[in-house]
């Protein structure tokens, strides 16, 4: 768990001062899913795309030969098998 926070520059007198906002609660989730159909390179990037189209800090780490997708990101499980179910992969587990 940990906070998202923003960093912006502002004008202070004659100086430029960094100005921390801290916004958003984000919890950092692991996930690994079972997935049917990968078999090439095009399969990786096609799912690294789809998840990092979501969440851009997303790692995303698949398995050919095992049929997993490890993924460490601030989306939820649903979120993350429905973003592989789009590109046209079945998600078992």
């Amino acid at each position: 768990m940990g906070w998202t926070w923003s960093v912006h520059k502002i004008k202070v007198g004659g100086s430029i001062t960094p100005l921390i906002e801290r916004s958003t609660m984000t919890t950092v989730q692991n996930h690994l899913l079972t997935v049917k159909g990968m078999s090439c390179q095009h399969c990786v990037k096609a799912i690294t795309k789809a998840l990092q189209a979501q969440d851009p800090q997303a790692t995303v780490t698949v398995d050919l030969p095992a049929g997993t997708v490890a993924v460490v990101s601030v989306l939820d499980r649903n979120s993350v098998a429905q973003a592989i179910s789009d590109e046209g992969y079945e998600v078992r587990s």
